[in-house]
């Protein structure tokens, strides 16, 4: 039976190198994310933050602790079961990585068509899916734009489409609104707040952007990779 806390964290510890004990970025850090709940961590550069967030999205490996990340630790997972628990969770991160040779609909296309409920449904209801996100974000007359002909504000707009575009159970972002101005920033803020709430998505943000710290639930600030 999946854990009704989407995100379980106990005790988990994290070198960069295993033999030296100076490298330790995490100490024993404790921590629940119930759904539906927006938190936002803060702490200075060096604090732990993004590798606390590469470790709950299982794009790192090498912690010791418990980390329970929808129903399953994943501290001992292997790597299909990685890349299985990766498809179930949304990525923003402050590159872009969006595929120069697609379209702005086309890379948002591709965040559904990882999904196998997706590829079983009409190419009509996939292209209303990501014209839907691109009015959500006011892109959608960029749609047919190719990377390199939108701004960095909007390659970040059409990334965090992608990544909510399956409405996953867990949202992790780092510094999703660094690149954008202050309307674009409120749109973001307040649709991730919308998915958190209406469809019960945990949302993680890091951020140092303190216009939107009203949006959280709660507010984590690492130090020394500590939660204080």
């Amino acid at each position: 039976m999946q854990s009704k806390k989407p995100v379980k964290i106990k005790e988990l510890t994290y070198r960069y190198c295993k033999e030296d004990p100076h490298s330790q970025v995490l100490n024993s850090i404790e921590l629940e994310v119930s759904k539906g709940e927006l938190i936002i961590l803060t702490g200075a550069s060096g604090s732990g933050k993004t590798t606390l967030l590469t470790l709950m999205g299982g794009l790192r490996t090498g912690a010791k602790g418990y980390l329970e990340i929808l129903g399953k630790n994943i501290v001992s997972a292997n790597r299909m079961e990685l890349v299985e628990l990766r498809k179930q969770i949304g990525f923003i991160f402050q590159s872009h990585n969006l595929l120069p040779y697609l379209t702005a609909q086309e890379n948002i296309r591709v965040g559904l068509e990882v999904h196998k409920e997706w590829r079983r449904k009409e190419m009509s209801e996939i292209e209303e899916r990501c014209f839907q996100l691109l009015e959500l974000l006011e892109l959608s007359h960029r749609g047919n734009f190719k990377p390199k002909d939108l701004s960095i504000g909007q390659k970040q707009r059409i990334s965090i489409a992608r990544a909510i575009a399956n409405t996953p159970e867990i949202i992790l972002a780092d510094e999703p609104t660094a690149s954008l101005d202050k309307d674009s920033a409120r749109i973001v803020i307040s649709l991730l707040k919308e998915l958190a709430e209406t469809k019960q998505c945990s949302v993680i943000i890091i951020t140092h952007d303190n216009k939107i710290l009203d949006y959280a639930d709660r507010i984590i600030k690492l130090e020394n990779g500590l939660i204080i």
